[in-house]
């Protein structure tokens, strides 16, 4: 909701009496609810200019969630008071549902909630989520939203001793009378009024200076309890539990986008009957339409956020037209390449201000070789020293907040353990146990395929081969990982799957296919290795791989024609 702080200042100042208590929260706040309590005076003037904003930002949630543009969250409870009003036992809690417990009144023996925490990954649609809360509750209760980094952090050496940065910053919004900290002014406009405090970015405040914003936070909860609700919305915390907050009742989670709304959201982004196709014949070849079902809800772990699907929906466009240099023309890139891709467009995002996507990459895989690898190992644990002591350099101030923002990026999520981070998926987990194995391969600048023997445990993780073949290090051994696949296994359909999803398809493969035959036809003979090579081979047009014929032997010389003899020699 848009709107000049002056006109909700006056609407505060005008509806002194208006908001009495909190009980009055009992009127509906569902988007399209009732503006008047019933037996009660109105809860915005009919006509100002707060109560318009108000009415217009509920109308366009109805209608963004009407056309399916947006869609309701079922937050994910992490944390929930059991002594509280509205008490919640289920482990999903619909956004309707928490907007209402965010102002359900005070009880006897009970209190209404303080500071509740909302956690997302970039590209859940955090954004959007607070736009929705707004919506629902401005009828309510006075709605502020302050983005922590740039309105509080960013000013905050201009902030006088003992004063509120936060409460200074919301006084300045409701375009309140100057105060020492903000306090007394936003006690003077509320006078005991419902209000609520919407706070995003704290992830993105400098850490040097997260400790003191976090306390103007807890402090401007504490002075103006029980009437201020507190909904800071963060990445997952790296450093501190809860990042410190001390009025914390409530955390939740932004979910993964579940199957039904991804395969909505792609209907929306691809209208086409023929571009649809090529997407899902795309997202097939590639593995990005795998499936996953966790407490009963399914998602598509490669396209479980807003922003995933985005990525998706250009590799599939880049693949799709004709461009003078396209870069997934028919599928000519490998998965390791496509994958990679994918991880690198998350990180532009997700380490913004903080890291190049090369950089962050190149830190996860120096990671990987602090673990010493032997075989296929899952669930590898990383830890914030861990990263640290991955990054170049000496500089602390830059390490500590570059990893921060890594290991809450997109290619990790936090493990039940304290302190420890896990690939967020096995095909993440698997991309990554492969380019360390292809850097094995070339540690001295040139490709040594001995290490595929030595390391050939690896490949028992389920797509490390499919992706190490991808990789030009794994191209040039291609042979020997598909002895190894061989002898550890012996022929399976799924061996010939790895291989044939992870390569390249187009010329590339064509030629790497003829070297494959080439060293079958100089080998002892092995049925497993003669059965993965045929499967592969029929991948390929048959006559695309016709090696060319020897070349024909050149002809005998005649021998010189005798002499006849004359007339003498007869």
């Amino acid at each position: 909701m848009c709107l000049k702080s002056q006109s909700l200042a006056v609407w505060l100042r005008r509806h002194r009496g208006t908001m009495l208590a909190l009980a009055a929260f009992a009127v509906a706040i569902g988007c399209g609810g009732p503006k008047h309590r019933e037996g009660g005076p109105a809860v915005g003037e009919p006509g100002g200019a707060y109560d318009l904003a108000c009415q217009a930002a509920a109308a366009d949630r109805v209608k963004e969630a009407g056309a399916g543009k947006y869609v309701p969250v079922d937050l994910h409870v992490h944390q929930w008071p059991s002594g509280d009003a509205k008490p919640i036992t289920r482990a999903f809690l619909p956004e309707a549902e928490f907007g209402q417990a965010l102002v359900a009144p005070a009880t006897p023996g009970t209190r209404p909630l303080r500071s509740v925490l909302v956690l997302a990954r970039g590209g859940t649609g955090k954004s959007k989520l607070a736009w929705s809360l707004e919506a629902q509750l401005c009828g309510v209760a006075a709605v502020v939203k302050v983005d922590l980094n740039a309105d509080v952090a960013a000013h905050a050496n201009a902030v006088p001793d003992g004063a509120n940065g936060v409460a200074l910053e919301i006084a300045k919004r409701l375009a309140l009378p100057a105060s020492v900290d903000g306090h007394a002014a936003l006690a003077d406009a509320l006078d005991g009024r419902p209000w609520v405090m919407i706070l995003d970015s704290l992830d993105e405040v400098p850490l040097l200076q997260r400790t003191q914003v976090v306390r103007w936070v807890d402090d401007v909860v504490v002075k103006h309890a029980p009437h201020v609700r507190a909904i800071v919305m963060t990445r997952p915390p790296v450093f501190t539990s809860n990042y410190g907050l001390a009025t914390l009742d409530a955390k939740v989670e932004i979910p993964p986008l579940g199957c039904a709304d991804t395969e909505a959201a792609i209907a929306r982004e691809v209208t086409d009957a023929k571009a649809s196709a090529f997407f899902k014949e795309f997202a097939t070849r590639y593995g990005l339409d795998r499936k996953v079902t966790l407490f009963d809800r399914c998602s598509y772990p490669h396209m479980s956020t807003f922003r995933d699907l985005a990525v998706v929906v250009r590799l599939v466009r880049n693949s799709a037209y004709d461009k003078e240099t396209p870069e997934f023309k028919t599928f000519q890139s490998s998965r390791a390449q496509v994958y990679t891709y994918f991880a690198t467009a998350q990180l532009i995002k997700d380490m913004q201000g903080t890291s190049l996507p090369a950089e962050s990459l190149q830190v996860v895989d120096s990671m990987m070789a602090s673990f010493g690898l032997v075989g296929g190992e899952r669930n590898l644990p990383f830890t914030l020293p861990r990263c640290v002591a991955a990054v170049a350099g000496d500089d602390p101030a830059r390490k500590q907040p570059l990893c921060e923002r890594l290991l809450q990026s997109a290619l990790f999520r936090q493990s039940p353990d304290p302190g420890v981070w896990q690939f967020t998926n096995q095909t993440v987990g698997d991309l990554f146990l492969a380019r360390w194995l292809a850097g094995a391969m070339q540690k001295s600048g040139k490709v040594d395929c001995s290490v595929v023997a030595a390391k050939a445990d690896l490949l028992e993780s389920s797509e490390v081969a499919g992706f190490v073949v991808g990789l030009p290090a794994g191209q040039e051994c291609l042979w020997p990982i598909a002895q190894e696949l061989c002898r550890r296994s012996g022929f399976a359909r799924s061996v010939v799957e790895q291989l044939d999803q992870g390569l390249p398809s187009g010329p590339l493969r064509v030629e790497l296919l003829k070297g494959l035959q080439q060293d079958l036809n100089g080998a002892p003979n092995d049925p497993c290795l003669t059965a993965l090579v045929d499967g592969l081979l029929k991948t390929v047009p048959v006559d695309a791989l016709a090696l060319p014929a020897p070349p024909t032997p050149a002809a005998a010389p005649e021998p010189p024609a005798k002499p006849k003899k004359g007339k003498k020699g007869k």
